[in-house]
């Protein structure tokens, strides 16, 4: 009988809390096991800490959260004995050099691998402390000390073969099986009921709305559409009229359906090429059309006039959203080309072998 090997993930959120976690590794737990792996998942938050460190306020209460991350971390550096690798995924702590790091690999000889879904190297806060503290520059100095490093996309990659040989492209995946497993049904416009037009992300990207504000207003004014926003804090400076829905985990699935076109703005800026097009996934593996910014992962993703349409000027946007607005066949077109799309390139079953097969090897 094979001997079990163990496997150390460290991260920044608890399990099931965080989008890139379920999607970059949390999903693919089941296939490690099957393969003799015992994971253990260590977070720099506790489930406490999650629920403040985000909200307005509370300066105490994250100072505090954070103090008990890094506790939590120089505790587990005892245990590391126990494991054949460690898998990093973004930073072992969100601010500070990459001492818990170098400790993992310089001290304790662990191979790591480090796994990353965003251009974390560039510094992205404008809170003048936090951009101290978060020291992006030793974002090279992990993938240098690393084994193996997981990267979501293309540009990603780039970065990352600077410092290290063995860079591995595993996007951001959608479960299709058991998560993502129905697809949108598109009915045909009816006079008395508008069309949806949505929007899903989290605080840190809502920002991105602006870009197509004045698109949706010109929409909104011309037709009978609603505009859909899910996400875990409603937008505060966007003048157009809006529907929010809080994201809620046991509903996702649920809040997504109503949409009939998914929209995916970001801006041409360094930090936006780095994300991993998750947005468009969602929208795609359900059968639901996407327009899509030409930026990054998104290329990938959307292509043009297969699986969904691209815009950049205003002009586009509110010609794109147009044109599904009008024509319910593309609609449906587009959404079963998008769905097929994520099947065939950006789901976990597409993506488990390679993902497994690099761990498997590094734990033998």
């Amino acid at each position: 009988m094979e001997k079990n090997r163990r496997l150390l993930i460290l991260c920044p959120y608890p399990k099931g809390c965080a989008g890139s976690q379920r999607f970059r590794f949390e999903q693919y737990l089941p296939f490690l096991e099957a393969n003799n792996i015992i994971v253990d998942q260590q977070s720099f938050l506790t489930r406490w800490g999650w629920t403040v460190v985000y909200k307005d306020g509370y300066s105490l209460f994250k100072i505090w959260a954070t103090l008990l991350g890094f506790l939590r971390r120089f505790f587990g550096l005892f245990s590391l004995w126990r494991y054949n690798l460690v898998m990093i995924h973004r930073e072992a702590s969100p601010i500070g050099p990459a001492i818990i790091e170098w400790w993992i690999a310089r001290i304790a000889k662990k191979k790591i691998i480090y796994d990353f879904d965003d251009a974390i190297w560039i510094n992205n806060t404008s809170n003048p402390w936090i951009s101290w503290l978060k020291n992006p520059e030793k974002t090279k100095r992990i993938c240098k000390w690393s084994s193996v490093v997981y990267v979501g996309n293309q540009y990603l990659a780039d970065f990352a073969t600077q410092y290290n040989d063995n860079v591995f492209i595993i996007p951001t995946t959608i479960d299709t099986e058991h998560h993502h497993n129905i697809t949108k049904k598109h009915i045909k416009n009816n006079k008395n009921k508008a069309v949806c037009i949505g929007w899903t992300g989290s605080h840190s990207t809502l920002p991105y709305l602006k870009n197509v504000e004045g698109a949706l207003k010109a929409i909104q004014d011309k037709h009978n559409v609603c505009f859909k926003i899910i996400a875990d804090k409603a937008p505060q400076e966007l003048a157009i009229p809006y529907d929010f829905e809080e994201w809620d985990i046991m509903r996702e699935i649920d809040q997504l359906r109503p949409i009939d076109i998914g929209i995916m703005p970001l801006p041409n800026e360094e930090w936006a090429k780095g994300k991993c097009a998750f947005k468009a996934l969602q929208y795609l593996s359900l059968g639901i059309p996407c327009i899509a910014s030409p930026v990054g992962a998104n290329k990938t993703v959307v292509l043009a006039d297969h699986t969904g349409l691209l815009a950049e000027t205003e002009n586009e946007w509110i010609e794109a959203i147009e044109r599904l607005l009008l024509d319910h066949a593309l609609r449906i077109q587009l959404g079963e080309a998008g769905r097929k799309h994520v099947l065939q390139r950006f789901s976990v079953l597409s993506q488990h072998t390679v993902f497994v097969h690099n761990i498997n090897t590094l734990t033998l």
